[in-house]
């Protein structure tokens, strides 16, 4: 998970281990609470989600979840993502 150019957004990489659909769920506490829309993804390719709709300088959990083919979920680690400030100019 990286910064973006927006201090609201955060940039969450993920290489899935089968094909099928990749999303983000994000909130300020483990149970999350809101998600990224689902992308396909590609067994062993890595997919870049763009985490948005966060609030300015708020600690944010966020996980990965990897839907295969044939419904199977794969949930990944919990990670934290800091937000920034808004800049004056932004």
């Amino acid at each position: 998970m990286t910064p973006t150019a927006n201090p609201l957004v955060a940039s969450y990489e993920v290489t899935p281990q089968s094909a099928g659909l990749v999303s983000v769920g994000f909130g300020k506490d483990t149970t999350y609470g809101f998600s990224t829309s689902a992308q396909t993804a590609v067994r062993g390719i890595p997919v870049k989600i763009l985490v948005a709709g966060m609030v300015a300088n708020t600690k944010y959990h966020m996980r990965a979840t990897v839907t295969n083919e044939n419904g199977e979920k794969s949930v990944h680690a919990d990670h934290t993502f800091l937000t920034g400030s808004i800049p004056a100019n932004f």
